[in-house]
C-alpha cells in the first residue's frame, strides 16, 4: 500500500513519489534582480585592480529549516550536517573592492514532519546548496573597518524521500521541490584586534529575500511564489597571517531568514500553497587565503 500525503506544500490531494537526484537545470539569468545588475555594472566599472585575494574554503553547514500552518503551529522540520566547498577571488582599488563567490553544498538531512491527515512522519532528504555572488567593500578605515554590499543568487534543491509509515501501513511517498530566490544585504566587517599576524574580526549582515520561488516538481513544475522576507547573518573569523602572503583561519556563522506564505494556487481540482517557513542555519568554514 502506498500512501503519498506528505505534508509540506498543502494541498488536498495524494502525490507522486519525487524522483531520485537532484537538478539545478534553471538559468539565474531568467531571473535577475535589478540589484544584482546594479552591482555587476560596478564590477565591470571599477578602476584597475591593485590587488587580489583568493580564498578556498571547506565547510560544514548545519541546516535547519522549519515550516508552519497559518495559525503558527508545527507542520514539519529538516535538520542535519551538509558539507560544502566555496572560493572567492577579491580585488582593491584603494577603498574599493569587489568579490566574487561560489559555495555548493549537499548531503541529507532528517524530516520530521506529518502526512496531510496530520499523523506523525519520519524520512530524510536528500538537500543540495547552492550560492553564486558578488559583494561591493568600501573601506571607511584601511585594513580595519569595511562597509559591505552585495547580491547572491541561491537554488536549494530539497528532495524528500518516500519511507514506510507503520501508522498508515505503508509507504508515504516522496517529494521534490526546488527553490530559487536573489538575497540581498549590507553590512559591515570590523577587524576587532590584530598583532603578531593573528586576526580576529567579525561581520554583521541585514538581509532581504526578494523574489523567492519554488517549483514542484511532482506537481507538473508547478510554481509558487513566496513572499520576500528579511533576515540577518553573524560572522565571526580568525586568521594567521604567514610571511609570504598565505594566510589560514577559520570562520563561524549563524544566519536566519523566513520566507512568506504563497498564495493559493489552483492545480487541477486541487487548491495548494506553501506554507510560511523560518530557516536559521549555522556553520563553520576552515579558509586558506592568498594575497597577490
Amino acid at each position: 500500500m502506498t500512501t503519498n500525503a506528505y505534508r509540506g506544500v498543502i494541498a488536498t490531494c495524494a502525490r507522486g513519489r519525487a524522483q531520485p537526484g537532484l537538478s539545478l537545470h534553471e538559468d539565474p539569468m531568467k531571473r535577475t534582480s535589478p540589484s544584482a545588475c546594479l552591482l555587476l555594472s560596478m564590477f565591470i566599472a571599477a578602476p584597475a585592480a591593485l590587488a587580489a585575494e583568493f580564498r578556498a574554503y571547506p565547510f560544514v553547514h548545519y541546516f535547519d529549516y522549519t515550516e508552519y500552518a497559518d495559525d503558527g503551529t508545527f507542520l514539519d522540520g529538516e535538520t542535519g550536517p551538509l558539507l560544502g566547498f566555496g572560493m572567492s577571488l577579491a580585488s582593491t582599488s584603494g577603498p574599493h573592492g569587489l568579490r566574487g563567490k561560489f559555495e555548493l553544498a549537499g548531503g541529507t538531512v532528517d524530516y520530521d514532519g506529518q502526512t496531510q491527515t496530520g499523523v506523525p512522519h519520519k524520512t530524510d532528504t536528500d538537500t543540495l546548496l547552492f550560492r553564486l555572488g558578488l559583494d561591493y567593500e568600501f573601506a571607511v578605515l584601511p585594513e580595519r573597518v569595511k562597509l559591505i554590499g552585495g547580491a547572491d543568487y541561491v537554488a536549494w534543491d530539497r528532495d524528500i524521500q518516500p519511507a514506510y509509515n507503520p501508522l498508515v501501513g505503508g509507504m508515504v511517498g516522496g517529494l521534490l521541490e526546488e527553490y530559487r530566490w536573489w538575497e540581498l544585504r549590507m553590512g559591515i566587517d570590523a577587524v576587532l584586534y590584530a598583532r603578531n599576524r593573528h586576526q580576529w574580526s567579525a561581520r554583521a549582515e541585514a538581509l532581504y529575500i526578494e523574489d523567492p520561488e519554488m517549483t514542484v516538481v511532482d506537481f507538473g513544475d508547478l510554481k509558487l511564489d513566496l513572499g520576500s522576507e528579511t533576515g540577518f547573518r553573524l560572522t565571526g573569523r580568525y586568521l594567521h597571517q604567514s610571511p609570504d602572503d598565505w594566510s589560514v583561519g577559520a570562520e563561524v556563522y549563524w544566519e536566519e531568514w523566513e520566507f512568506g506564505r504563497s498564495d493559493d494556487v489552483v492545480y487541477g481540482p486541487f487548491i495548494v500553497h506553501e506554507p510560511r517557513s523560518e530557516t536559521r542555519h549555522r556553520g563553520i568554514r576552515l579558509i586558506v587565503e592568498q594575497r597577490f
